[in-house]
């Protein structure tokens, strides 16, 4: 798992942080992001502007535009969430994403297994592993996953 919090917005080079990100995961490694997105609507100079009252120096991209980049860099099941506005247009966001080699299998939800990773070996209510061989942190690091809500 890679996690950034509000980086990507300065970076000069978004598309190489996607792509470096998705050469160190593993399969079905997960990137998760907070950074702030722009609405597709404002240009680039209305981006800067604001970009300067938030902070984003080298500017925040669009929802499109962190979509199609993450996109390219190989990522799949890309989830842009805004979770509050930073500026008028602009938001602070909670990105997922998933390197899909080793995604779930389709139709396969934390749901429906009724644990929070999609397995059984995985953060059940009193943290002990499905399997009474296997530690809670042998099972998360075998799933690829930590609790989540």
């Amino acid at each position: 798992m890679v996690i950034s919090n509000c980086v990507i917005n300065l970076s000069v080079d978004k598309p190489a942080v996607f792509a470096e990100t998705f050469r160190v995961l593993r399969p079905g490694g997960r990137f998760g992001v907070s950074d702030v997105v722009a609405d597709d609507a404002l240009t680039p100079d209305e981006r800067a502007r604001r970009g300067d009252y938030v902070g984003c120096i080298v500017g925040a991209l669009s929802f499109t535009e962190y979509r199609e980049g993450l996109e390219a860099a190989g990522f799949a099941d890309v989830e842009i969430t805004p979770t509050h506005p930073v500026a008028d247009g602009m938001h602070s966001a909670i990105v997922r994403v998933v390197e899909p080699s080793g995604a779930a299998e389709p139709g396969v939800s934390a749901a429906s297994t009724g644990t929070c990773c999609g397995v059984a070996a995985c953060c059940t209510p009193d943290e002990r592993a499905a399997d009474p061989s296997t530690t809670v942190a042998e099972a998360k690091a075998a799933s690829g996953c930590g609790c989540q809500d």
